[in-house]
């Protein structure tokens, strides 16, 4: 991995711009308080 990338959240890139992560549930809550752009849930582990 590349260190030090930096990534405009507030500068959209069009219809296309994502970012996809894995994490826990609890953890997708937190993220939720902390940062205020939309934010969905596409898949699930079971």
């Amino acid at each position: 991995m590349k260190d030090n990338i930096e990534i405009d959240l507030n500068k959209s890139a069009g219809p296309a711009t994502c970012a996809l992560i894995t994490l826990k549930r609890e953890d997708f809550e937190r993220l939720e308080e902390i940062i205020k752009i939309p934010l969905n849930i596409i898949g699930e582990y079971i």
